[in-house]
C-alpha cells in the first residue's frame, strides 16, 4: 500500500498482516500524552511477537518512559520538565473552561497551540540533533510507526528512507 508520498507503508492494524510487516527492526515516533496510550499498546504487540522497536523520545517528555518492550533513543529538547507540565496544566484546564459561542473556535486554536507548539519545538530539535540522526541511519530501520496527528514522524522517514505507517483513528 502506498502513502500519499509514494511511500510504502504497512496497515499496523490489520490483524492477519501485523506479523509479516516488518522483518526486523522498527523505529517509533510517537506523540506525548494520551496519544502514547493507544500507540504503546500496539508497540507492546509488536515487540512480542519479536520485533525489535526503539521509541524516539525527548529528553523532557510526560509518558514515554523506559519499557521492557522496547529501547528508547532519547534526544535533547531546548525546555524543562516544568515547562511541559505548565503547558499540559493550561491546556487542561482551558479544555473544560466556560466559552461563548462567538469565541468558542479561537480559544480552542489557541488552546491546542499551547501543546502543538511543544511538538513542533521536538520535531525542530530531533531534525536539528546531528548525533540522533547519524544512529537512526547507521541503526538501518525496516519501517517508522508514528502518530498521525503531527507530520514529524513522516519527514523523518522520508529523511531516512523508510516506509512509514500510521495508527488508524478507532
Amino acid at each position: 500500500m502506498l502513502n500519499r508520498w509514494g511511500k510504502r507503508e504497512h496497515p499496523f492494524l490489520v490483524p492477519d498482516l501485523r506479523e509479516k510487516a516488518f522483518s526486523d527492526k522498527l523505529l517509533v515516533v510517537p506523540l506525548d500524552g494520551s496519544h502514547w496510550l493507544s500507540m504503546k499498546h500496539i508497540v507492546e504487540v509488536l515487540s512480542v511477537r519479536g520485533h525489535e522497536i526503539v521509541v524516539l523520545v525527548p529528553e523532557v517528555n510526560l509518558l514515554l518512559r523506559e519499557s521492557k518492550y522496547y529501547t528508547r533513543e532519547i534526544y535533547p529538547v531546548p525546555y524543562f520538565q516544568e515547562e511541559l507540565k505548565n503547558r499540559f496544566s493550561s491546556f487542561e484546564n482551558s479544555l473544560f473552561a466556560e466559552r461563548s459561542f462567538l469565541t468558542a473556535a479561537q480559544k480552542e486554536y489557541r488552546n491546542s497551540m499551547i501543546v502543538l507548539e511543544l511538538s513542533f519545538i521536538n520535531c525542530q530539535s530531533l531534525l536539528k540533533d546531528r548525533a540522533t540522526l547519524n544512529f537512526l541511519k547507521e541503526s538501518k530501520f525496516d519501517a517508522l510507526f508514528t502518530d498521525p496527528a503531527l507530520p514529524c514522524g513522516v519527514i523523518l522517514a522520508e529523511y531516512l528512507g523508510l516506509p512509514s505507517a500510521t495508527e488508524e483513528p478507532h
